[in-house]
């Protein structure tokens, strides 16, 4: 079991747990998020079916609002239906929102709770691998709308509980797209993280718990440091991104990714752009394929991709400033830069030949 607290440099801080007793957890989590007037415990179907009684016991006072799974359900549609739940229920100022699920349940929730009477407290309790080691933390919400989260707040948790022993129901996929979040956190942390996942990569794919936790808590920390110093995403916590430029746009362009095996994809191609612009050696860039190899990640798309198509997205990447892309792209282990000068019809021929 691990606690550490998340550091705000505007607002106060919050704790987070990582543990494997789920009594203790929840007990620990509702010290953790405080009194509330009311309850709304926000889940997937999915998840509702596996672990919502469990929390519930807990919380006998909590209402229940379930989503398809999936990322369509990071849509207006289902964030107007989260704040009429709210409203329905009379939730106010006091109240607490549970988000229990992936990063979609905690994307929706967050942004409900963000917005809902300019806001209300979350907590979260991740139920992916994606959610506990990178989107839980961090305090970044967000819907689709046309493309990936666009539309969205900051807005930190009360209390973060990562419960290892959730992860035992994720099918192979989803143990994918966590770690392809776990992979780009390693490349941007370098040691001792990057030694933990050469060295235990089959035992990451098979949900090992005694292999997962130290590199769940190494992700966790690294995030909080970084969110520590940059919690709005002015400057550092934009590298953060390595491998989200070209990933949101393939998450819409090619249905036979998740996401963290398209942040793989966008992460390969980085290496790519970053070695013919002379910033990284090809030996370095292979090390760093190799990892993601081992631990089961893709380095293309699943199928041909329009490159046309993929630019379009590309341009309305958060990140661009005035019709400029600014790429996430390392030096090398550990040293990463955000570059806003590669030429575009460069970048855009490499993405060609990359998605074809």
């Amino acid at each position: 079991m691990t606690d550490f607290l998340v550091e705000r440099g505007g607002g106060p801080p919050y704790p987070v747990r990582v543990g494997r007793d789920l009594a203790a957890g929840l007990a620990w989590l509702r010290e953790a998020a405080g009194p509330a007037t009311r309850i709304a415990l926000v889940c997937d179907e999915r998840v509702a079916g596996l672990y919502a009684a469990a929390v519930e016991d807990r919380w006998p006072e909590a209402r229940r609002f379930t989503v398809p799974p999936g990322e369509d359900s990071k849509s207006p549609e289902r964030l107007v239906e989260a704040w009429r739940f709210l409203r329905d229920r009379g939730c106010d100022r006091s109240s607490l929102v549970l988000a229990l699920g992936g990063g979609v349940v905690g994307d929706l929730a967050g942004f409900a709770a963000a917005t809902y009477m300019r806001g209300i407290r979350i907590a979260h309790l991740p139920t992916s691998l994606l959610a506990m080691a990178d989107s839980a933390l961090g305090g970044k919400t967000a819907i689709n709308l046309g493309a990936k989260n666009l539309v969205g707040a900051f807005h930190a948790p009360v209390a973060v509980l990562c419960h290892l022993p959730f992860l035992a129901s994720l099918p192979p996929r989803e143990v994918r797209c966590g770690l392809g979040e776990v992979w780009k956190t390693g490349v941007l942390r370098g040691e001792p993280l990057w030694s933990l996942l050469e060295a235990k990569a089959s035992r990451l794919r098979a949900l090992d718990l005694d292999a997962l936790e130290p590199v769940v808590r190494a992700c966790l920390e690294h995030k909080a440091r970084v969110v520590a110093r940059d919690e709005r995403e002015a400057g550092e916590r934009a590298l953060l991104n390595f491998g989200h430029t070209l990933g949101h746009a393939l998450e819409l362009l090619d249905p036979g990714l998740s996401h963290g095996e398209a942040v793989a994809v966008g992460g390969a191609f980085a290496l790519e752009l970053a070695q013919r612009l002379g910033r990284l050696e090809p030996t370095a860039a292979e090390r760093l394929l190799a990892c993601a190899r081992a631990l089961g990640l893709p380095s293309r798309p699943t199928r041909p991709v329009d490159p046309e198509a993929a630019w379009e997205l590309l341009l309305r990447d958060k990140k661009a400033r005035g019709g400029t892309l600014r790429w996430v792209l390392p030096r090398g282990l550990g040293e990463l830069d955000l570059v806003d000068d590669v030429p575009a019809e460069r970048a855009r021929e490499l993405l060609a030949g990359f998605l074809c």
